[in-house]
């Protein structure tokens, strides 16, 4: 079981902890294990012995969502709706049900759902060959590889619905809301410059007009705004409502006015109120309202774009030689350095691993090939201890 445990951490970037024989229940504290991977030590003090079932933590760590089902029924009913995703999910049998594993941007929260959950952040689940407390043996019936990028849609899923909080009160009337129609008419009719984040060291790109507020994809945006910003644990309330105002940023602009932003807020608390220590949601809705009008720079998904630019075009001539995955880590390395624009770009041999498909230790040797190749320049090499990834430029005359 150590062997598997060092594979999953290493090949897929998962975080991994033990549970006990024909249990659920963790009985380590495995809340530091949401932020760091354990070590081949502690991988080999809990699993040398064997007889222990294993578990991965999902959510941003991982970067793994787990669907769920309690019911193999549910299950098969889905598969049946969705056959091209089924065939791809890595998808495991459970003691009633199946767990499909895959990815979302942005990441959920574990959340309640129909006949099961929708296993983000902030929870774990049980992996083959674990033993369920009833006897039955977690089995692989669609083997571990790859994971694909799924949305909540193709679950048969919408966010959560919005609820007013207690203690708030909507004060979003008929007037408000035509009022916020015509302010959103105007603000589609508009482009949004604006700096990037720090690690485009100032770079100003034009980015799509806003939504509009009203519009179903700016709803299914704003809750995947939400969903993506709710705290774990105590003390990140203030970050993560920054985080969330810069993510409305990037969903509606600069013209979001209160009534359009309080429905984020009164879902964001609805899942927030039972980890922060800041009791008055009147205090976090002011927060929120302060850091949006202070926000300058939309937070989104730079990799995620990079990734998918990257996969629609064709690889440098120069590493056309090479394996496909191996490609695509080039191809990355170049769009990378196409929306950087001059600057250097940061990237971790884990992240690019896992991007493209390989253990960190073949993505680290294949960006250490590209730098003697002239292709890349190593700008500044990552620090492991303090959590910086390694910077490169991209130097192959195909720019």
């Amino acid at each position: 079981m150590f062997d598997y445990a060092v594979t999953l951490r290493d090949q897929q970037g998962w975080s991994v902890i033990p549970i006990p024989h024909a249990a659920k229940r963790a009985r380590v504290k495995w809340s530091r294990f949401q932020q760091v991977r354990a070590d081949d030590a502690t991988l080999r003090r809990w699993f040398k012995n064997g007889g222990t079932n294993i578990a991965v933590i999902t959510g941003e760590l991982s970067r793994l969502v787990v669907r769920d089902f309690d019911e193999i029924d549910a299950y098969h009913h889905w598969a049946e709706q969705h056959p091209a995703l089924a065939a791809i999910c890595p998808t495991a049998t459970t003691a009633r049900g199946a767990h499909v594993y895959c990815r979302m941007d942005p990441m959920p929260r574990v959340l309640h759902i129909h006949a099961g959950e929708l296993r983000g952040e902030g929870g774990y689940c049980l992996l083959p060959p674990s033993v369920h407390p009833s006897g039955a043996v977690y089995k692989w019936m669609i083997p571990l590889g790859s994971l694909p990028s799924l949305s909540f849609t193709d679950f048969d899923l919408t966010p959560p619905k919005l609820k007013l909080t207690e203690g708030l009160k909507s004060d979003f009337t008929e007037a408000d809301r035509e009022h916020t129609d015509s302010t959103q008419k105007r603000t589609d009719s508009t482009r949004i410059v604006h700096q990037q984040n720090t690690e485009c060291h100032g770079n100003e790109r034009e980015v799509a007009a806003p939504l509009s507020a009203t519009s179903e994809s700016a709803g299914l945006a704003m809750r995947s705004a939400v969903l993506a910003s709710i705290p774990v644990t105590e003390g990140q309330r203030e970050k993560r409502l920054w985080q969330l105002a810069r993510r409305l940023l990037s969903v509606y602009g600069r013209g979001a006015n209160y009534q359009t932003l309080r429905p984020a807020f009164d879902l964001w608390w609805s899942h927030s109120k039972e980890v922060v220590s800041t009791k008055s949601p009147e205090d976090s809705l002011a927060a929120l309202l302060r850091a949006y009008a202070r926000a300058t720079t939309p937070l989104d998904d730079v990799l995620g774009r990079c990734v998918a630019t990257a996969k629609d075009s064709s690889a440098p001539e120069w590493s056309k030689e090479f394996s496909t995955k191996c490609q695509l880590l080039a191809s990355l390395c170049r769009e990378l350095q196409r929306f950087h624009g001059d600057k250097e770009f940061p990237l971790g041999c884990r992240i690019a691993g896992t991007t493209v498909g390989v253990s960190h230790v073949q993505a680290a040797s294949w960006l250490g090939l590209f730098v003697s190749m002239g292709a890349l320049a190593l700008v500044r090499p990552g620090d492991k201890g303090g959590g910086l990834a390694a910077r490169y430029r991209y130097v192959a005359d195909d720019q």
